[in-house]
C-alpha cells in the first residue's frame, strides 16, 4: 500500500478535540416541560433553554425531546473548555428533538458559544431561514436531519466538525468559512424538482477536509442560467481536501475557480446525461491550483463532459482530452462503479462486488474509515467514493464474542465478561467510553481469557462497554465486529470520614434530649460524582445495636436519609439524640446510596458519650 503526500499543511488532521468531563445532566422537554422547572432532574424537566441559562456551565450533558415550532438561539453561556465540551443530544427514550421554523428571518438552531457538540437533531424549515448557524469555534454537529431553509447549515469559524449528519439541502446545503474544518461523513440531496444552488460551498475557507460525504441530485438552481454544483470554492480559499466522496446526478459536480492548493483523490464522480464533473475559467490558473488523481469518473450519459471551461464554450469530453489537457488524473478511470441501486429516491451508492472502484485508490492518512465508519482499507488499496466495499476481516472470518455481561461491579471498577467466540481467536479486545458513542474510548488488547476488568472508573457514574474478537495470521489482524453497546453504573464510593462535629459534650435539650451533629467529609467530586445521592445515616451502641434518633420535629428512626450536596468537600447535619441514650457510648455509621442495589458500604465514627452541656 502507498500513502502520498500533498505537500502542504492540513493542520486540521493533527487537531483532537480534547477529553470532556461532565459537570451534571440537564433535562428539557419542549413538548412536556414545564416553565417553572429547573431542568436539573428527568422529573423536573424544563421546556426551552432560556432556562437551563441560569444553570448549564462547560462540561454538561444536556438531553433534549419534543417539538419546538420557534428557533432555538444559544447565547455564549452555552458553551464548554477544551477540556469540558457542552453536549447537547437527543433525551435517550423520547422524541426526537425537533424544532420546525415557520417564520422568516430567524434561525433555526443559533450556536455563538465555543466546545459545543450537537447530536441527534431534527431541524427543518419551508421558510428562507438558515436551518443551523454557527460562529464558534470548535463546535460539532453529529449524526442530525436538517432539511429546507435559504442556508440548511452556516458555519463560519474554525476547528469545527460535521459528521454523519443528513441534509435535504435548501438553495445552499451547507457553507463553510473558516480554518481547518471538516465536512465528512454526511448524506447531502437536493429534493427531487426543487432548486437548489450548492450542496457544499466553501468561501474563504481555509485548510478544509471534505471527505466520505453523498452528494446527489443537485440538477435545478434558482436562477436562470446557474448551473446547479455539487461542491464549489471560490478563489480565496484554500488547502482544500476532497476525497473518497461520491457525486450522483448533479449538474456540476466540481466548481473550484483558482482556489489554491485543492487536492482531489479518491473520488466517485457519475454523470448523466448533459452533467459535468469540473467547470472552471482560466484553464492555466486551474491546473496550477489543483491536484486530482485516483478518480472514477464515469460517464452515464450523452453529452456529458469531463471539464465545462470558459462558460460552456468549451467542452472536455473525454477523460483523454482531460488528461492531455491537465496532466490531472493519471491513475484516474472512467468505467461504471456499479453502486448497488440507482433508481431509488435516496439510491443506494454503495458498491457492489464486481466494480472496478474497489482497491483502486489511495491510502489517505487522514481519512481511514469511509461513510460508515468501516476502517479504511479493506483489501490492497482504499476504495474509491464515500464507501469501502466489504468487511475488515473478509479474508478471515472472524465472529463476535457472546453473551457479554457485567458482574463485580465495585465503586471504582467491574468485571466484564463473554462466552469464548467460535472458530478463529488470538486475543479479545475491550473498548469503554463513558459516551455512548465511544467519542472518548479507552481500550484493552491482547486479552487471552474471556473476561476483563474495567478499573479506575469514577464511581456512581456510567461506563459503556463493547467486546470484539481478534485473529492474528501472518503479521495481519483480522477482527469481528463489535459487540452492542452495554453499561454498567458503578456503585457510590463511601464517605472520606464521619465524625461528631462538637466533641464528646453535646447540647442538652430541655427534655433532656441531646442535640448532635454529624460532620461527613467526601471523597474528590472528580472520581465521586454526586449525581441522584443520598446520605444513610445509623445511629449505633458500642456493641452495634441500632438507636432510635430523629430529626427535629420528625418521628424516631433507626435509620435517617439526607440529600447529598452538590458542592462542597463536606457536610453537617443535625440529629436529636434521646435522653436515654445519656452517658453511653455511640457512633455515627454513614453510607452513600443512589437505590437499594447502587451504595457503598458503612463509614463511621469513633464512639462517643452524649454528657450534659447546657445550651
Amino acid at each position: 500500500m502507498k500513502y502520498i503526500s500533498f505537500g502542504f499543511t492540513l493542520a486540521l488532521l493533527f487537531f483532537v478535540s480534547a477529553p470532556a468531563t461532565y459537570a451534571k445532566d440537564l433535562y428539557i422537554d419542549f413538548t412536556n416541560g414545564s416553565s417553572a422547572a429547573d431542568c436539573l432532574t428527568e422529573s423536573s424537566s424544563c421546556n426551552s433553554f432560556s432556562i437551563a441559562e441560569s444553570v448549564v456551565e462547560p462540561g454538561d450533558d444536556i438531553f433534549v425531546a419534543g417539538t419546538s415550532t420557534s428557533g432555538v438561539s444559544l447565547n455564549n453561556n452555552f458553551r464548554g473548555t477544551n477540556t469540558n465540551q457542552l453536549t447537547i443530544q437527543q433525551w435517550t427514550g423520547h422524541s426526537e428533538p425537533t424544532i420546525t421554523v415557520s417564520s422568516p428571518d430567524v434561525y433555526g438552531l443559533n450556536i455563538t458559544g465555543d466546545y459545543v457538540t450537537i447530536n441527534d437533531f431534527n431541524i427543518n424549515s419551508s421558510d428562507n431561514v438558515t436551518i443551523l448557524r454557527t460562529t464558534a469555534n470548535n463546535t460539532t454537529f453529529e449524526n442530525n436531519t436538517l432539511s429546507g431553509g435559504l442556508f440548511t447549515i452556516s458555519m463560519s469559524g474554525n476547528n469545527n466538525t460535521l459528521e454523519g449528519n443528513t441534509i435535504s439541502s435548501g438553495i445552499f446545503g451547507i457553507t463553510v468559512t473558516g480554518d481547518e474544518n471538516a465536512i465528512t461523513r454526511n448524506a447531502i440531496t437536493c429534493a427531487i424538482g426543487a432548486t437548489c444552488n450548492t450542496g457544499i460551498n466553501l468561501t474563504s475557507a481555509t485548510t478544509t477536509l471534505v471527505a466520505n460525504n453523498i452528494v446527489y441530485n443537485f440538477l435545478n438552481a434558482l436562477v436562470d442560467g446557474l448551473n446547479a454544483t455539487a461542491l464549489s470554492a471560490d478563489e480565496s480559499s484554500s488547502n482544500s481536501v476532497i476525497a473518497n466522496n461520491t457525486l450522483f446526478n448533479n449538474k456540476l459536480n466540481f466548481t473550484l475557480g483558482t482556489a489554491t492548493s485543492s487536492v482531489l483523490f479518491n473520488n466517485v464522480v457519475y454523470l448523466n446525461s448533459g452533467q459535468y464533473a469540473y467547470s472552471y475559467l482560466s484553464s492555466g490558473k486551474f491546473r496550477s491550483a489543483v491536484n486530482a488523481d485516483y478518480n472514477d469518473y464515469y460517464q452515464a450519459g450523452t453529452g456529458s463532459a469531463i471539464g465545462f471551461v470558459d462558460t460552456g464554450t468549451t467542452l472536455i469530453s473525454s477523460l483523454t482530452d482531460w488528461r492531455t489537457a491537465t496532466s490531472f488524473d493519471t491513475n484516474s478511470i472512467n468505467t461504471d462503479p456499479l453502486f448497488n441501486d440507482t433508481t431509488t429516491t435516496a439510491p443506494n451508492l454503495d458498491l457492489t462486488s464486481e466494480s472496478k472502484a474497489i482497491d483502486a485508490g489511495q491510502d489517505l492518512a487522514y481519512v481511514i474509515e469511509d461513510i460508515n465508519g468501516k476502517e479504511r482499507p479493506v483489501g490492497d488499496a482504499s476504495d474509491m467514493g464515500a464507501y469501502e466495499y466489504g468487511s475488515n476481516n473478509d479474508a478471515v472470518e472472524v465472529t463476535a464474542p457472546e453473551n457479554v455481561f457485567s458482574s463485580s461491579i465495585k465503586a471504582r471498577k467491574a468485571t466484564i465478561g463473554w462466552t469464548a467466540a467460535t472458530g478463529l481467536v488470538s486475543h479479545y479486545e475491550v473498548r469503554y467510553s463513558y459516551k455512548k458513542t465511544f467519542k472518548k474510548k479507552k481500550l484493552a488488547t491482547d486479552i487471552a481469557t474471556t473476561s476483563y476488568t474495567i478499573k479506575k472508573r469514577k464511581s456512581n457514574k456510567k461506563t459503556w462497554y463493547q467486546v470484539r474478537t481478534a485473529y492474528v495470521s501472518e503479521g495481519t489482524t483480522y477482527y469481528s465486529e463489535w459487540t452492542e453497546a452495554q453499561g454498567f453504573l458503578t456503585k457510590p464510593t463511601a464517605a472520606k470520614s464521619v465524625a461528631k462535629s462538637n466533641a464528646d459534650r453535646l447540647e442538652k435539650q430541655s427534655n433532656g434530649s441531646y442535640r448532635a451533629t454529624v460532620h461527613i467529609n467526601y471523597k474528590k467530586k472528580k472520581t465521586h460524582p454526586r449525581k441522584k445521592l443520598k446520605v444513610i445515616v445509623n445511629l449505633k451502641t458500642k456493641k452495634g445495636k441500632k438507636v432510635k434518633f430523629q430529626k427535629e420535629g420528625k418521628k424516631l428512626k433507626t435509620t435517617q436519609r439526607f440529600n447529598i450536596k452538590k458542592k462542597g468537600s463536606s457536610q453537617e447535619k443535625e440529629f436529636i439524640i434521646p435522653a436515654q441514650y445519656a452517658g453511653k457510648q455511640l457512633k455515627w455509621s454513614v453510607r452513600i446510596q443512589r437505590n437499594k442495589n447502587k451504595r457503598s458500604g458503612w463509614k463511621k465514627s469513633k464512639l462517643f458519650t452524649p454528657s450534659a452541656i447546657v445550651p
